[in-house]
């Protein structure tokens, strides 16, 4: 073996380590980001919660303000800018439901395409529940 074929083969086993640990690289990025991504949602299913809890104390206490509420669209402020138009829906079914639901981030433009930037979360009052555990009086069964 002269000096020049060593050379090259030095060379190309250069290369293929570079190949390998530029592969390597890439793969830890990309695992790296998505990782991200998953923590930011959880994060972001977290803080639907929390406002979804917000949305069924609110309704709790609008229902003993007045028998006539019905519901209503809330949209409370935030000086948040991480997850944007938080909103919770707060509609009474007749007069033995009341349903929560909380969403939270920026709706897709396209209504047909599901986006996970915005996390949902419902809850059902069931009023004849809250009546019933309200009062001193037995329930009958």
């Amino acid at each position: 073996m002269n000096g020049s074929t060593r050379s090259g083969l030095v060379t190309v086993c250069i290369l293929v380590c570079l190949m390998i640990a530029t592969s390597l690289a890439i793969v830890a990025m990309q695992s790296a980001l998505r990782e991200r991504r998953q923590i930011g949602l959880r994060h972001q299913v977290l803080q639907t919660e929390f406002l979804l809890d917000a949305g069924i104390r609110r309704a709790l206490r609008k229902l003993k303000e007045s028998a006539a509420y019905q519901g209503e669209t809330w949209q409370p402020r935030t000086d948040s800018s991480t997850y944007p138009n938080p909103t919770v829906q707060i509609r009474r079914i007749g007069d033995e439901r009341v349903d929560v639901i909380a969403s939270l981030g920026v709706p897709p433009k396209d209504l047909n395409r599901i986006s996970a930037s915005v996390t949902q979360r419902s809850y059902s009052l069931f009023l004849q529940t809250l009546t019933n555990t309200n009062s001193n009086t037995p329930v009958s069964e």
